[in-house]
């Protein structure tokens, strides 16, 4: 289960949390979610990933893909940091 929840927004960024798992039960709320916000604006899209508490390699696919659009990561856990420390920028 992932619950995605809009917790910021300004002229430049709006900032999704994310809660729960990342996973093959998951991306396709996720990647809906995140193309949703890519097309009604150009602001970045930062997703917050403090709530996240499983990654699994589709979800680390997912977020690969999503982190080389117009969105960035951040707030992750160390169990998070460091699956997500081999995605290039």
């Amino acid at each position: 289960m992932l619950r995605i929840t809009k917790t910021f927004e300004d002229e430049d960024t709006i900032v999704l949390r994310l809660d729960g798992s990342v996973d093959s039960s998951t991306v396709a709320e996720l990647q809906n979610e995140c193309d949703g916000y890519k097309r009604k604006t150009h602001k970045t899209l930062l997703l917050d990933l403090s709530g996240v508490t499983f990654i699994s390699q589709s979800g680390l696919k997912l977020l690969q893909k999503l982190k080389n659009g117009r969105i960035k990561l951040a707030k992750g856990s160390l169990f998070v940091e460091t699956l997500l420390s081999d995605l290039k920028d």
